[in-house]
């Protein structure tokens, strides 16, 4: 365990600034991809903002969500001069607050009448979503707590099971607003 002193020290998080050039691709990539998405969606926003077609807009927010969040996660990880204390508690808010959305989403759809729901997301994506965001916040907690950097190893497994589940997603909200478009044709 690292001495308490070394906790509140931004020296503790050297190991951030070693992997600065990973976080700005990491903000980059997730920025750019929120844009194509956007404009990808925005080409079939009458899909999307039907009213029997809810369940695929809000597949489309959780969607963006997790890529918004992933650019959060890069600019938290790229701010100067911050303790481990300080990012401990970031990424603990962060994964709660998120745990809590994924909650409101999944009673939002439950509520949805069956012939307004998108074709349910796979099971393993949900998982893989549910895990990552834990995980966030108890890197954050074991952070804080301790103060010891090699803890951000798991920040980096946080962020390939997003980055990977979000692509995957993207696919398949693409492809599902395609087939609803054939569907209406």
């Amino acid at each position: 365990m690292t001495p308490p002193a070394l906790a509140s020290s931004p020296e503790a998080l050297r190991a951030v600034g070693e992997w600065r050039e990973f976080y700005i691709l990491l903000g980059t990539a997730a920025a750019t991809l929120v844009g194509l998405l956007f404009v990808a969606l925005s080409f079939n926003l009458d899909t999307l903002l039907h009213d029997r077609h809810s369940g695929a807009l809000d597949h489309a927010r959780q969607t963006m969500r997790d890529f918004l969040i992933m650019l959060i996660l890069s600019l938290l990880m790229l701010e100067p001069g911050q303790t481990a204390r300080q990012l401990g508690a970031f990424l603990t808010t962060l994964g709660v607050v998120v745990l809590a959305m994924l909650g409101r989403a999944a009673v939002r759809a439950r509520r949805l009448p069956p012939h307004e729901r998108l074709r349910a997301l796979p099971l393993g994506r949900r998982i893989v979503e549910l895990a990552a965001y834990a995980a966030l916040g108890a890197t954050g907690v074991l952070l804080f707590r301790t103060g010891d950097p090699e803890y951000l190893v798991f920040v980096m497994v946080v962020v390939f099971a997003l980055l990977g589940n979000a692509v995957g997603s993207s696919w398949f909200l693409l492809v599902e607003v395609g087939r609803l478009k054939g569907r209406e044709r």
